[in-house]
């Protein structure tokens, strides 16, 4: 799922959501706007509509039909509070364009594993409330991977897509790559290099050493002639590999070459 379609999903929950506010709205508001006037001697006061209804009370200073009572005003300002949080959510995952090497590169572990479990932390689900994987682990290409219970491991994302959490199904294996923070293993959106589960297929994570990762890609086009800045590889001059080739795409990798003490475009 692209960030573009998180977006969309995430607005038009958040527009249904603000239909039914506003059809709550309208009909708790019977008069607009509300009003109060001073009819008592001892100074208190009475809430009054334009055509002279009083079925009103003072909630807060704010007169509100009084069949509402506080359990349905709670309701009311949770729904509120819910809107306001999703409204916030919907640009909140913004990712800047990073090619599958250096995503790889600044990583802290990929593994291949397979999701076993998922639950939640504190929150509201869907909302805030984190996701936590229970992630059985079948192969580590990176990191050294802390084995728990059976190599079985947590994996934590945010609660939402919408704020770059990761959606994985459970009893499904994937591709899984990320960073620790604070001893834990996390994933976001925009670290992630495979989003689609692995089942059945041989597919695994491209093959790049500690010298791979020191390579450095430009936006770069060199002409003949043109000095090769060191260990650069130029997005201009990348080719297309034969398809009998097992890089992604078929397009040719940065790697490094010990024998140049360089990188280049290499199949």
């Amino acid at each position: 799922m692209g960030v573009s379609d998180v977006f969309q999903i995430s607005t038009a929950s958040w527009q249904s959501k603000f239909q039914a506010l506003k059809k709550i709205v309208k009909d708790t508001m019977l008069f607009e706007p509300p009003s109060k006037k001073q009819n008592d001697p001892d100074g208190s006061f009475k809430c009054i509509n334009e055509a002279g209804v009083t079925e009103l009370q003072l909630v807060n200073e704010i007169c509100v039909p009084s069949r509402y009572t506080e359990r349905t005003m709670a309701a009311f300002a949770l729904m509120i509070i819910v809107i306001m949080v999703q409204l916030s959510a919907v640009t909140g995952c913004s990712c800047a364009f990073r090619n599958p090497r250096t995503k790889y590169c600044t990583s802290e572990y990929a593994v291949r594993g397979k999701v076993t479990k998922l639950t939640y932390g504190d929150g509201l689900i869907g909302v805030n409330a984190e996701r936590i994987y229970e992630v059985e682990i079948l192969k580590v290409y990176k990191g050294n991977i802390i084995e728990e219970k059976e190599g079985t491991v947590q994996i934590r994302t945010a609660g939402s897509d919408s704020v770059c959490g990761v959606g994985l199904k459970v009893n499904k294996e994937y591709l899984i790559n990320g960073y620790i923070h604070n001893r834990q293993m996390r994933i976001r959106l925009c670290d992630m290099m495979f989003f689609s589960h692995v089942d059945g297929t041989n597919r695994d994570f491209p093959t790049y050493s500690e010298d791979d990762c020191k390579c450095k890609i430009e936006n770069i086009i060199l002409r003949v002639g043109h000095d090769k800045p060191e260990k650069v590889c130029a997005l201009g001059n990348r080719f297309r590999c034969s398809s009998a080739s097992d890089t992604p795409g078929d397009l040719a990798e940065c790697k490094y070459n010990s024998n140049t003490d360089d990188c280049d475009w290499t199949c």
